[in-house]
């Protein structure tokens, strides 16, 4: 069984020999681009619960930063964003993104951290931004206490997870398992590339690292924040669909976009895929 030490090791490897892909996968334009469509997504879902609950000026910390394309974001949206992730080579790439972006050079930086041991007094920031991240750790709370600790008092940190109990995420984990595993066959090789309209995308996790990935439903993403003194003030849903490898199912991906207004309704909006939450530290 792979040790703690190992998963860490294992994540920052494999987002370390991707960081190119996750850069051109954040800033491509193309409106049908079944891969990028999520993470386009939910960087306007958290800029929107930003704006609304953090007021300007305010200092930000994006954990887990990746490329720096949503860090990017929030920097013209007028806060003071500091970029941490534990890639050396998607700090770099972030850092060669904002090049050719001056203006924002005092108040975007990028650094190397891990959120275990984030290198930041306490109550030094007024919203923490945690997107992606919580699924590649063995122990959450351990983030989400430092998160905690940074905050300010009356901060607000915005968190995204897979959501563990959404339907639509279940058929993609299996649909997807079922494709590793036929992927050596020739024949049916050649039929994903006829199927598959984006080939450049398509292989780029055609082998994982050896990490694991958890999942998470509101119930419990919810007592992890409530232990670290964090209240929640708001959430949203999102990705009603299942994507396996460059395919949605059961639906047109043109359908999955639309029903993104299953979010506005109680009985509906737990099947998306992906779930996104707004706490605020209590004093």
């Amino acid at each position: 069984m792979v040790q703690q030490d190992d998963q860490t090791r294992e994540v920052k490897r494999f987002f370390a020999d991707s960081a190119d892909y996750w850069r051109d996968l954040y800033l491509t334009d193309e409106p049908f681009n079944a891969y990028a469509y999520p993470y386009h997504r939910r960087q306007a879902n958290v800029l929107a619960l930003l704006q609304k609950f953090v007021s300007l000026p305010a200092a930000v910390l994006d954990v887990g930063c990746g490329a720096g394309v949503q860090a990017l974001a929030m920097a013209k949206a007028g806060y003071t964003v500091q970029g941490v992730d534990l890639a050396t080579e998607m700090i770099e790439t972030a850092r060669k993104l904002i090049a050719d972006e001056p203006e924002l050079a005092n108040n975007l930086q990028f650094d190397v951290a891990n959120v275990g041991q984030l290198p930041f007094p306490d109550e030094s920031f007024a919203a923490v931004t945690l997107l992606g991240v919580l699924e590649y750790m063995d122990e959450p709370r351990t983030a989400v206490s430092q998160i905690a600790r940074v905050l300010k008092p009356g901060g607000v940190v915005i968190l995204s997870v897979p959501n563990r109990a959404s339907p639509f995420r279940w058929l993609g984990v299996m649909g997807s398992r079922l494709l590793m595993r036929l992927r050596n066959i020739r024949w049916l090789r050649r039929l994903k590339y006829r199927l598959l309209r984006q080939e450049n995308f398509a292989d780029a996790f055609a082998q994982p690292g050896q990490y694991r990935h958890h999942a998470y439903t509101a119930v419990q993403l919810r007592r992890i924040l409530a232990a670290a003194n964090l209240e929640p003030i708001a959430d949203t849903y999102q990705v009603f669909g299942s994507r396996i490898s460059d395919l949605w199912l059961p639906i047109p991906f043109a359908l999955v976009r639309r029903l993104e207004k299953l979010n506005r309704w109680r009985l509906t909006r737990w099947l998306g895929s992906d779930y996104i939450i707004a706490a605020r530290r209590n004093p």
